[in-house]
């Protein structure tokens, strides 16, 4: 939760979940955990535990999502759902409408949102679901190849020439990929300072590492359509 003032409009959609049990907030700021508080008690009224959790700002939205991957699954989940408050201001407004198009197309509404916890809860071998729009593919000729290629050996994935991958950081996925992030033992030292960097840094690497989960285990993708209400499974 690094800009604090666009958690109501996670929370917004977060109710759109039926299923919802526990949600795992970082903060980089602590002295606006006050007003979240205040700002999640639509959650916390329908019986949602909240957990607060202090990071240190680096690694975008990376290092705060290695950092709680221990307690999503100490808490027994099975499905989980990745979100942040992505802005990239270097995009200038096309930031906030990238963020906007991920949360309504991952939570469009209650009938999308049981159907995916259900969906990957019934079918393990689906590693990640993103809307459409959103998949990214990267071919191994730019700055992030060699961390890839590192953390990909590390967590004993293989490297395909053409990565496919949830371009912006936020998706549901499976108890597989949550396990391979803890695996890693990934700890601040391993992410660079922050200093503006559009590439090339641990955070980025990361970020596509889950195309390299989902190649390696031959997993299929959930390619939500909240436009029709129907799912595509490939």
């Amino acid at each position: 939760m690094y800009y604090a003032e666009l958690f109501g409009e996670i929370v917004q959609h977060l109710q759109r979940c039926p299923t919802l049990r526990l949600v795992l907030i970082t903060l980089v700021n602590p002295s606006v955990r006050a007003q979240l508080e205040v700002d999640a008690r639509p959650l916390t009224d329908a019986g949602v535990r909240v957990d607060w959790v202090q990071v240190e700002n680096r690694g975008r939205d990376m290092l705060p999502f290695v950092t709680v991957a221990p307690a999503a699954l100490s808490s027994g989940c099975e499905v989980f759902l990745k979100l942040h408050t992505k802005r990239s201001p270097h995009l200038g407004p096309h930031g906030d409408d990238w963020r906007r198009e991920l949360l309504d197309g991952l939570l469009p509404g209650p009938a999308i949102a049981e159907r995916a916890s259900r969906l990957f809860a019934d079918h393990p071998n689906i590693a990640y679901g993103v809307p459409r729009s959103r998949i990214g593919t990267w071919a191994h000729r730019g700055r992030n190849h060699r961390k890839v290629r590192r953390l990909a050996r590390r967590a004993g994935l293989r490297t395909p020439w053409r990565i496919v991958f949830p371009a912006g950081g936020m998706y549901w996925c499976n108890r597989g990929w949550i396990e391979t992030v803890v695996s890693l033992g990934l700890t601040p030292a391993d992410f660079e300072p922050e200093s503006g960097q559009l590439d090339g840094t641990t955070a980025h690497a990361l970020e596509r590492l889950i195309g390299c989960y989902a190649f390696t285990h031959r997993s299929a993708l959930w390619l939500p359509e909240p436009s029709v209400g129907q799912s595509l499974t490939v």
